[in-house]
């Protein structure tokens, strides 16, 4: 293993508001920027969140000249007397404000489509430093740009929705001018069942033999965890990818330590392995859920292409519900509970027969706050996953609040029919991302 090289060149990423410094608005552009940047070979140093404040805005951006290569800017090129950004990139680079004649058209067009004369204020939205490119905006009235070169400030609007937009259809054909460079090659271990530290645990030691093998590719890793689920990703340092024989070294050194957690190799998550498995087998797929609220079907048909396995789902979480719609026996419900192994299998049983499905998977469990005892703590969650071939269960003890609990039991449910799947050679940990997603396309 190594430290980051600092070969790549560098990157900073700065959004602007103050509705992001209050907590109004979470600030999901941070992200979006750090991974373009990232994903065109920078390495983003540093984030910033500044206030709807000229000042403030031109004294971050003037600071980062001749430190980074390239910052990216979100946000503040609106019409109103707190968008400000367009006037502080300005000062940062000593020049003017211009009006731009084809944005004066861009937003009388922009007025006309909608039926509407362009109020006076919204000039202001034409109006760049001087010597700025244009970013075309087609989704808004506020253009990005593009000004200076050391670092080149690259500017877009703060709506997620067109900042995407203007990212992939203006942004992303200027990046090579701009510094970038391709993608350092990243091989992505997914693992659901085991926490950061017992992975690192496990990992260490192989990956530093696997240093000293393969001296020739350094590389770095970092683990991603949002719990039940960790990434353990490594990031390669080479201008080149390394070859086929030595990445499936890796996977295999690293597969025979990080199971049973790990289900796959690379970006694909597990919804979409699942879907891929059964299309491949020429099966199907229901769910039936209490705890989890409907959070596993999101996650199966959140995958493009889930049509094709995935029959239905029910949510049943009244026991008059999961009588009614999965069969499930009174007697069951009166003598172990709702939240017990036989109400579980039962469930997955029901959601088979009732959806026409070959496989099915069941949640039931206590949330909480409030609901557990000293036999069923909040927390407690049963599982079940159904076939032709039997009905199996697991009993989970789950910790953090309602939602988080919610969210362990959808991945562990997902992770549990994997396993089914696994077992019943359906399924198998793969080390090509369009392995996993041939039923998703």
């Amino acid at each position: 293993m190594t430290a980051r090289t600092g070969s790549f060149p560098t990157a900073v990423v700065v959004t602007i508001g103050d509705e992001l410094l209050s907590g109004e608005t979470v600030d999901e552009n941070q992200a979006t920027l750090a991974a373009f940047a990232t994903a065109h070979g920078f390495d983003v140093v540093s984030a910033h969140t500044l206030p709807d404040d000229t000042d403030a805005i031109a004294r971050t951006l003037t600071g980062l000249r001749g430190r980074c290569r390239l910052c990216l800017v979100a946000g503040g090129l609106g019409p109103t007397k707190d968008d400000k950004t367009r006037r502080a990139v300005a000062q940062a680079l000593g020049v003017a404000l211009q009006r731009r004649p084809e944005l004066v058209a861009h937003l009388e067009a922009c007025f006309a489509r909608l039926g509407r004369s362009m109020p006076p204020a919204n000039l202001v939205q034409a109006n760049l430093p001087e010597g700025a490119e244009v970013l075309e905006n087609r989704l808004g009235t506020a253009a990005g740009f593009v000004a200076g070169d050391g670092p080149a400030y690259v500017v877009l609007p703060g709506p997620p929705r067109e900042l995407r937009h203007v990212l992939a259809e203006a942004v992303r054909p200027r990046m090579a001018a701009l510094g970038g460079r391709p993608r350092r090659a990243t091989r992505r271990y997914r693992c659901l069942g085991l926490g950061e530290s017992s992975l690192a645990a496990r990992a260490e030691p192989v990956l530093e033999r696997l240093a000293r093998s393969f001296s020739a590719y350094p590389f770095h890793v970092h683990y991603r965890a949002a719990m039940p689920r960790v990434d353990v990703t490594l990031v390669f340092e080479t201008d080149d990818p390394p070859p086929p024989d030595v990445l499936r070294a890796f996977d295999d050194a690293l597969a025979a330590v990080l199971a049973p957690a790990l289900y796959g190799i690379g970006a694909a998550g597990l919804a979409a392995r699942i879907l891929a498995a059964l299309s491949a087998a020429g099966e199907t797929l229901a769910t039936a859920e209490s705890c989890t609220g409907g959070r596993v079907a999101t996650e199966i048909t959140a995958v493009p292409g889930a049509s094709a396995v995935f029959t239905g789902g029910a949510v049943t979480y009244a026991d008059a519900a999961k009588r009614q719609r999965l069969g499930v026996a009174r007697t069951d419900l009166e003598r172990h509970g709702a939240v017990s192994e036989p109400v579980a299998r039962a469930m997955a049983e029901g959601a088979r027969s009732a959806f026409d499905a070959t496989y099915a998977v069941a949640t039931t469990g206590i949330a909480g706050p409030s609901g557990g005892s000293r036999e069923k703590p909040v927390g407690t969650v049963w599982i079940a996953a159904a076939s032709p071939d039997g009905t199996t269960a697991k009993r989970l003890r789950l910790h953090g609040e309602r939602e988080a609990i919610q969210h362990a039991a959808a991945g562990w449910a997902l992770k549990y029919l994997w396993d089914r799947l696994v077992a019943d050679d359906l399924a198998r940990v793969t080390h090509r991302d369009d392995d996993a997603q041939k039923a998703a396309s």
